[in-house]
C-alpha cells in the first residue's frame, strides 16, 4: 500500500503522465479510483 509521504509524489506523476498521454488519461484515472 501506498504510504501518506508518497502520495503526493504520485498524484503529480500521474499529472504529468495524463498530460503525456491525454487521450488514455481518463482511463487511468478510472482505473485509479477502481484501485482505491
Amino acid at each position: 500500500m501506498f504510504s501518506l509521504k508518497t502520495l503526493p509524489f504520485l498524484l503529480l506523476l500521474h499529472v504529468q503522465i495524463s498530460k503525456a498521454f491525454p487521450v488514455s488519461s481518463k482511463e487511468k484515472n478510472t482505473k485509479i479510483v477502481q484501485n482505491n
